[in-house]
């Protein structure tokens, strides 16, 4: 559980501004988002590097319920075998990834404010656009920087990913607290108690 507001990223603006709701599901980039864009091409074989620390976020992200998906341009088995390691769902080959997202929304019955996107790049940006949260790393290209609601302090494919999804948990933490507050003060309403300025009036 993230407690406390991560102080490292760029954050705009306060929890409560971000979100709606809480994000159920993470759209991610591959390349420059969760590898680190460098593409070795060796006899057939294209070979990415990922870090192992955002393994260890994809895990986190398991635990507390939020769910994670690939969406990439490229075609990969680099790919398909490290979706298949953390055990999330890969849509490659996607040339337009804003109705890449949507659909995948409508799939799985959540609005676009559930939602977060992790994008780099001038072909992730209408992805951002369309979902709850545009989220970037630090070296991502200035579009996609000035779009993004969070950007991390880490870049691309070196735990940009991991940092994501700690920031995520947190606004995650927040907008569920504030809804257990908001559902608190309608019950005390409703029990004739009412908040102070209603007692005051009444």
């Amino acid at each position: 559980m993230i407690a406390a507001r991560p102080e490292s990223a760029r954050i705009e603006g306060r929890a409560s501004d971000l979100i709606q709701e809480p994000i159920q599901v993470l759209f991610l980039d591959v390349d420059d988002v969760l590898a680190d864009g460098g593409i070795w091409l060796a006899e057939g074989l294209e070979l990415k590097r990922f870090a192992a620390r955002d393994g260890a976020g994809a895990f986190l992200a398991h635990r507390a319920g939020l769910k994670l998906m690939l969406v990439t341009f490229r075609e990969s088995e680099a790919v398909k075998r490290r979706a298949a390691e953390l055990g999330i769902e890969a849509l490659q080959g996607v040339r337009e990834k804003g109705p890449a997202v949507q659909a995948a929304l409508f799939t799985l019955h959540l609005p676009a404010t559930a939602a977060a996107f992790m994008g780099d790049d001038l072909v992730d940006l209408e992805a951002m656009r369309n979902v709850g949260l545009a989220i970037a790393p630090r070296d991502a290209a200035p579009a996609a920087l000035r779009l993004a609601d969070v950007v991390t302090s880490a870049t691309g494919g070196q735990g940009a990913v991991r940092e994501a999804i700690e920031i995520l948990l947190w606004l995650n933490q927040s907008a569920s607290e504030r809804g257990s507050a908001t559902k608190a003060t309608a019950s005390r309403t409703r029990r004739g108690g009412g908040t102070r300025a209603a007692r005051r009036a009444g």
